[in-house]
């Protein structure tokens, strides 16, 4: 499966509540893991319905890189931007249109963006710590298509960024294009349970299988997305009474 197709396949999961789609998904045993890939908290969609998805193109330093503008290989990509603790910003108005005029799919930094008034009228996703006024600074070279750290998160150029309000999460493409499988029957259970149940009047402990699934939940024994499947096959097409 390559990159586009995986990145098709997020984009057709629903938007609201993605990157907590993708969490449930998560094996039990691999969840310690992949918290590690999420990033700093503070970290945030500077308007809240904005939603990141695509390959990341690194940045290793928070200046206005004249080469890195140069550079055509951004398209399809979120541009992420290490700030190494720099508090000047990187990104407002204009780089955002310039990003997006060469392809770009979002921007994401750990540190702050300028001119956010403007940001936040964009059909261009930004995700930030905040916004302030002082630019970091400028330079010819810097340094792009890099392994940073950007967030508290290893991100290597390639990897899946995958953002909400929720948060921003770092995957390797094969950990994308697996989750991206068993979120698919977290999907189907909850729009069937609702659809089947719940809008039926039958109370949520009263639906069948869901004492077994809070009794896995509570002990961590069986992955989510083993249970949601078994979950369809066996009461997916029951009609509640």
């Amino acid at each position: 499966m390559d990159i586009k197709e995986i990145v098709g396949k997020l984009r057709n999961l629903p938007r609201e509540g993605l990157v907590r789609t993708l969490y449930e998904a998560l094996p039990w045993k691999e969840r310690r893991y992949f918290e590690t890939k999420i990033m700093d908290p503070a970290i945030r969609p500077i308007r809240p319905d904005m939603v990141l998805i695509g390959p990341a193109y690194t940045v290793g330093d928070p200046w206005m890189a004249l080469d890195m503008l140069a550079d055509d290989s951004k398209r399809g990509c979120v541009i992420a931007i290490a700030t190494s603790g720099c508090e000047g910003t990187f990104a407002g108005g204009f780089m955002a249109r310039l990003a997006q005029d060469d392809g770009a799919v979002g921007l994401l930094t750990d540190g702050f963006v300028t001119a956010s008034a403007g940001l936040v009228k964009k059909d261009f996703p930004v995700f930030a710590k905040g916004s302030r006024i002082p630019y970091a600074g400028y330079s010819y070279g810097g340094r792009h298509q890099v392994p940073i750290s950007c967030g508290g998160v290893l991100v290597n150029p390639g990897d899946l960024v995958v953002g909400d309000n929720d948060g921003v999460i770092v995957l390797h493409p094969e950990e994308a294009a697996r989750l991206c499988e068993d979120a698919q029957w977290i999907v189907q259970v909850t729009q069937t349970m609702i659809a089947k149940y719940l809008e039926k009047g039958v109370r949520f402990t009263e639906v069948p299988g869901v004492r077994d699934y809070w009794k896995y939940k509570a002990e961590g024994t069986r992955d989510e997305a083993e249970f949601y499947k078994e979950w369809i096959e066996k009461y997916g097409q029951e009609q509640s009474t």
